[in-house]
């Protein structure tokens, strides 16, 4: 007689031994200690609430996930067409500084206060490779940029850090940016690029 392999790794047979699982748990926890009460039974229409229930939820649940996954896929493809991010639009492919901080401006005279502040960003990162003093790299973070600005004694180093600070609570936390965020950025900036 051949003996037949079972594939007990595949996602099929860990959902069954997890329904298992469940079910043999299920059936402890609600099982009721004593003869006395072995007659007790469920009442039908709470097992019918109970399952309505879990398939509102799982209704729910997909819903939400279908829209996760829907979101994450318009903005793939709104942004590979062209459409849709405002942040490059209408700069040349190696914008100088004055570029970037026109881009600034003309987003902060649109109450667009995050692309502003990204486009200082981008400014004081051009003006970094632009005097030699540290090098645009795509694959550099901002704490990178900070030990390496740590590294170099330069003045003014805290007008460096409130801009890249800015930048890293935009990027990665749920900050939004408002308009005294952007005249501080700019201040910032203002003290870097104007120092003798």
């Amino acid at each position: 007689m051949a003996t037949v392999n079972f594939q007990r790794d595949g996602i099929g047979w860990q959902l069954g031994k997890l329904r298992r699982h469940l079910g043999e748990w299920i059936e402890v926890a609600t099982r009721v200690q004593g003869e006395n009460n072995a007659d007790i039974s469920i009442p039908p229409w709470i097992t019918y609430l109970l399952n309505f229930c879990a398939w509102v939820m799982l209704i729910l649940c997909s819903a939400w996930l279908g829209l996760a996954v829907y979101r994450l896929a318009r903005n793939y493809w709104l942004e590979r067409q062209g459409i849709g991010s405002s942040l490059g639009a209408a700069l040349p492919l190696e914008p100088t500084l004055a570029d970037l901080l026109q881009a600034a401006q003309k987003f902060y005279q649109q109450q667009d206060y995050y692309a502003a502040c990204r486009y200082l960003y981008l400014a004081l990162l051009q003006y970094l490779d632009s005097r030699r003093i540290l090098s645009h790299q795509l694959s550099r973070t901002d704490g990178e940029y900070r030990r390496s600005l740590a590294d170099k004694s330069i003045p003014k180093l805290g007008e460096y850090y409130k801009v890249i600070n800015l930048h890293e609570k935009l990027s990665f936390s749920q900050f939004v940016a408002r308009e005294q965020d952007f005249i501080d950025c700019k201040d910032a900036l203002n003290q870097v690029i104007n120092q003798p």
